[in-house]
């Protein structure tokens, strides 16, 4: 089944995706000479212009996936335009989100999840009788206590797992029977 085309400007589009859409301006057919562009500007480093193709009236806006591909994700600004050579008017102007395309996307570590990966490197690099403090040729060095590094790992693990949409509450296993 194809996709329902839509017949207005977007609000927001993907990078890596095919972007379509219709459009209909009355006063300015392509019959009279009148040619309707976009230009996208915003997160990406140049202006990026689409130009829409006349399909019997209809206003046409295809951008190729190989196109949309390498877009910048991040806030833009869609402004519509037609022109007939000699006057230009703006018909459209709007804000556009560019979404990252889910393919090649990073997720976005948060802060918590990079403390607390900072932590584990930490605790796993050390060994159990690691000195906190010690001085070398007068100059002294002070470490996190390992006892308050694990108290941190906790704190970062616990917030990380909310995030992540966990519950606050663990389940606690209990067992009831005859006392041994």
């Amino acid at each position: 089944m194809a996709a329902t085309i839509p017949t207005s400007e977007p609000t927001t589009l993907t990078a890596g995706d095919s972007w379509q859409w219709n459009r209909t301006y009355g006063d300015y057919p392509a019959s009279d000479g009148w040619a309707l562009s976009y230009a996208l500007t915003g997160a990406h480093e140049s202006v990026i212009t689409i130009s829409a193709t006349d399909a019997s009236g209809v206003w046409q806006v295809r951008v190729a996936a190989s196109d949309t591909k390498d877009y910048s994700p991040g806030p833009y600004r869609l402004v519509g335009y037609v022109s007939d050579g000699t006057d230009r008017h703006i018909v459209y102007s709007a804000p556009l989100t560019v979404l990252p395309d889910p393919a090649t996307a990073v997720p976005d570590e948060g802060h918590n999840e990079r403390m607390l990966r900072a932590i584990r490197c930490v605790l796993e690099g050390r060994i159990p009788a690691d000195a906190e403090a010690y001085q070398i040729a007068g100059r002294s060095i002070n470490r996190i206590p390992v006892k308050e590094l694990v108290q941190l790992e906790a704190v970062y693990a616990e917030r990380v797992r909310r995030e992540r949409g966990g519950s606050f509450l663990q389940p606690v296993k209990v067992r009831f029977g005859p006392a041994a």
